[in-house]
């Protein structure tokens, strides 16, 4: 009997309060933006599509990309059977290409494109590639650099500017754990990263079982940054690892890992933001199929830090049931101020938009 699992729900029994609800704590509404955007919504993401000065949604299925404009959010076709059937993102060399996002990851004014793949083609890991944009985009090569080729099963990755240097660094999740790349020295024009491990992630004895897939990461109000995951890759479990402090060292070298949910089933969305305007952030996750837990979903989170030390989250039911999350976004979709939820679905097929109502 593998007594693990059972253990680890006890455990997060205690450290998480499951109330739905609970005073001082925003309120949202829920608008159904697209009931039946296809057979899967793999990805939703925020851009001003058509240039006055809102942000619209945009999403991604099996075979088209749409725009929901701001603020009515009535639906439009940017492309539709254009690609092949069932690709979750586009880009040349890299068959399993999973994820890519834009960062300024070489310290130049211009982005790079960010490829992960998920899984490798050649040598020992998968090649983390970084694209400088060309001049002409559509006629000139985007020429890659690879930014790591030691890790496996790369579910996700993430950029922000680390050490306040003004260059973008990046989080990863694999199945080798967390780790952060950051950039090294530039000899002869070409820039070199450095990649240090924060955390292993889930440990178990198949490749499906070790590591971490989803990854943020977000700030503790009057305390540390912090680093969310979902482990492992489609996991059960909603992990944090708190950043020591100046000098503090573990036994390990790794930063302190706390389960804070062990009830999801196939975790497959994450975000950090202030969602309550008090200064600290939260934990915004989905995951798409029914749990084992009290509150079963599938659908739409948010764990709350009790306090500083991250110890205890208080866990708020957006969505228990009517999303079958593979993907959200946050941000102040509205123009009040508040931080407000946008989701895709699996098996729901749907686009829902959280509006984020306050306490």
């Amino acid at each position: 009997m593998n007594r693990q699992p059972i253990l680890l729900a006890l455990a997060t029994h205690f450290l998480l309060s499951l109330t739905a609800g609970a005073a001082e704590f925003p309120k949202f509404e829920t608008k159904t933006l697209d009931p039946e955007v296809g057979k899967v919504c793999y990805a939703v993401t925020l851009a001003d599509v058509d240039g006055d000065g809102k942000l619209d949604i945009v999403a991604v299925t099996e075979n088209r990309v749409l725009w929901y404009q701001a603020p009515d959010w009535k639906r439009r076709v940017i492309i539709e059977d254009q690609t092949e059937r069932d690709n979750v993102c586009i880009a040349p060399l890299e068959p399993w290409t999973h994820r890519m996002r834009f960062g300024y990851v070489t310290g130049g004014k211009r982005p790079q494109l960010v490829v992960s793949p998920l899984n490798k083609t050649q040598g020992e890991g998968v090649r983390l590639l970084a694209f400088d944009i060309p001049v002409s985009p559509k006629s000139e090569k985007w020429t890659p650099r690879v930014m790591n080729a030691s890790m496996n099963r790369m579910h996700n990755h993430w950029h922000l500017d680390w050490d306040g240097n003004g260059i973008d660094d990046t989080v990863t999740s694999s199945q080798e754990g967390v780790h952060l790349i950051t950039p090294g020295a530039i000899r002869d024009g070409v820039a070199n990263w450095l990649t240090t491990k924060l955390g292993n992630g889930a440990t178990g004895d198949k490749p499906e079982t070790k590591g971490a897939g989803e990854i943020k990461v977000g700030k503790l109000k009057n305390g540390p940054r912090f680093i969310t995951t979902v482990e492992p890759m489609h996991g059960q479990a909603c992990a944090v690892y708190v950043e020591p402090k100046a000098g503090e060292k573990t036994a390990d070298g790794l930063w302190p890992r706390l389960v804070i949910d062990a009830t999801l089933n196939r975790g497959h969305a994450l975000w950090t933001c202030d969602i309550d305007g008090d200064g600290g952030d939260e934990i915004v996750l989905g995951f798409s199929d029914p749990g084992p837990g009290p509150i079963k979903g599938p659908g739409v989170f948010i764990y709350k830090a009790d306090d500083a030390t991250a110890t205890k989250w208080t866990k708020y039911t957006i969505d228990d049931g009517g999303m079958a999350t593979e993907d959200l976004i946050c941000a102040d979709l509205t123009g009040d101020g508040k931080i407000d939820i946008v989701a895709g679905g699996r098996a729901s097929h749907n686009v829902k938009l959280y509006v984020n109502g306050g306490k």
